[in-house]
């Protein structure tokens, strides 16, 4: 019974000891003299280190370690957006409310440059308000032992009425991410942690990253050059079809603008005057359009040559048409980036080495490579010679529209005044494998400073008549060297040559001229009620 009892006393006593842990933890009733916590602090502990307000401000000195930036405030009206109108309309609209007056920021010294003015504007009215986290003391007489009787780090705020406010910056608090902070016209020490982070702030954070100031679909011109191989390349955007089927079809630059598309013509103009292949072109312009910097490295520069930008590897110029932009990409980094710099912001950044793959295309790849791209719908005579020989095709295949109009027409082919119709077991034309071997002559390299002797006759020659009235296309091949052949076309040399090697190509994709000649000739002779399969078929 007296065991029982006792277990009872103790349980009492527990109890006790709880209700007390309780009611210290809940009212702080074991702290030191004169401690406050955070559930009854007051107005006055409550209270920030220091604010202003935006209208009243005209500038914010900020001095971090070596930042030293200047705010500048300007108060302007912002206007409301025009609404339309409907004329039928009978009631009055609805008045809108007018837009309270704002404040504009701008950074002293750069007032040029392209800044993200979002983020300018939200650390600058943070700026505004210098928050406590903890009030240390309301009047200390000890400022030393914060770092607070003087500080290089510090805020000067001028109103526009002349009066001036200071905030000094002290020392870290030991493991708390925090700083000692006061009025300089006090000694009221309190702990800050935001309004450090926004001091840090440096011209170089505020630089809008993304370099191309204008939309894809103003790109007019396009400038590259190219240190490793010397390549310089200018291409001219068409936002219509320069040379429509129908010459009465042609649009105003107006409507063939399309927001967010690149044009879809070009004309190269250097190296060589031609159609640029679009496809290439608008992978690496679409690229280009969209460079961004990884970061910013240093303003204002003294000393290019440090990233390889006194003598670029690369030099691009872009231009909608009333502006230009040139952007110059110099050595790598050493983390998977290249350093650069453009025209509109005096900074070197970095770029990824993925945003500028396409820089290193192969010159021949901006250009339309294609000897003589010739639809089989409106060819009715192909005349080829080579290896000594003459093929003279006939053809006839009709057009979608002419098989709507008549279902009964057929696809014919004549090569030499025999039956060219012959085809597989799966119905694939042998002469269609031919002809498509002709028109994939295709350019693999660029040959400026050669040209071949155009009164020679010419090792291939392909000669096209249409019967859409379109004029005749020759396409001639002139010997380069053992690897090679000048392209020719309608007696101009395209400046480009064809490897050899593709000649010979057994690749059923891109099967060569003369595998398919063989396949053709052989089909020709062997086929049974116009079907042949090779036996590896």
């Amino acid at each position: 019974m007296k065991q029982k009892r006792n277990i009872i006393i103790l349980s009492v006593v527990l109890a006790v000891l709880i209700v007390v842990l309780t009611l210290i933890s809940v009212f702080d009733l074991g702290g030191k003299p004169g401690e406050t916590t955070g559930t009854t602090l007051s107005p006055e502990q409550r209270a920030p280190v220091l604010q202003v307000k935006k209208e009243e401000v005209r500038s914010i000195e900020v001095f971090y370690g070596d930042n030293h930036l200047v705010y500048l405030a300007s108060s302007y009206q912002p206007t409301l957006p025009p609404v339309a109108t409907n004329p039928a309309a009978t009631a009055s609209p609805t008045p809108r409310p007018t837009p309270q007056p704002d404040v504009a920021w701008t950074l002293q010294g750069y007032e040029d440059a392209r800044v993200n003015e979002a983020l300018l504007k939200s650390t600058a009215e943070g700026l505004l308000v210098v928050s406590n986290v903890q009030e240390i003391t309301d009047n200390s007489d000890n400022l030393a032992q914060f770092g607070l009787e003087s500080s290089k780090n510090r805020i000067i705020y001028t109103l526009k009425n002349g009066n001036k406010h200071e905030v000094l910056i002290g020392k870290e608090v030991p493991g708390a991410s925090q700083f000692y902070a006061r009025d300089a016209s006090t000694s009221r020490v309190c702990t800050v942690t935001s309004i450090v982070d926004r001091m840090q702030n440096s011209i170089l954070d505020y630089l809008e990253k993304k370099i191309i100031p204008f939309p894809i679909e103003d790109l007019a011109t396009i400038e590259l050059k190219r240190k490793s191989d010397q390549f310089d390349f200018v291409a001219r955007a068409h936002p219509y079809d320069p040379t429509p089927a129908d010459p009465n079809d042609r649009k105003s630059d107006k409507h063939y603008k399309t927001e967010g598309q690149i044009a879809l013509y070009w004309d190269a103009l250097r190296p060589l005057e031609r159609k640029a292949d679009v496809d290439n072109l608008q992978t690496l312009v679409s690229q280009l359009i969209e460079l961004s910097a990884v970061n910013f490295v240093v303003y204002d520069p003294t000393d290019l040559g440090r990233y390889g930008l006194d003598d670029p590897a690369y030099n691009i110029v872009l231009s909608d048409g009333s502006r230009s932009l040139e952007i110059k990409i110099g050595d790598p980094s050493g983390d998977g980036n290249f350093y650069a710099i453009a025209s509109n912001n005096d900074a070197v950044f970095r770029v990824s080495s993925a945003t500028t793959a396409n820089l290193d295309v192969s010159p021949e790849r901006l250009f339309d490579r294609w000897a003589a791209l010739q639809g089989i719908f409106h060819v009715k005579k192909l005349t080829a010679t080579y290896d000594g020989n003459t093929y003279v095709a006939e053809i006839f295949v009709p057009t979608p529209e002419e098989e709507e109009k008549d279902a009964t027409l057929k696809e014919n082919f004549i090569l030499n005044g025999a039956d060219a119709n012959v085809v597989t077991s799966r119905d694939k034309f042998y002469f269609k494998e031919w002809y498509t071997a002709i028109i994939g002559i295709i350019a693999d390299g660029l040959d400026l400073e050669n040209k071949p002797d155009l009164s020679a006759a010419p090792d291939f020659h392909f000669h096209y008549e249409h019967r859409n009235g379109d004029p005749d296309k020759d396409v001639k091949l002139y010997k380069r060297d053992d690897y090679s052949y000048f392209m020719v076309v309608d007696d101009e040399y395209m400046g480009m040559y064809y490897n050899a090697s593709r000649l010979t190509d057994l690749r059923a994709s891109t099967l060569g001229l003369y595998p398919a000649t063989e396949r053709l000739l052989t089909a020709m002779e062997k086929a049974v009620d116009g079907v042949y399969d090779f036996p590896e078929n």
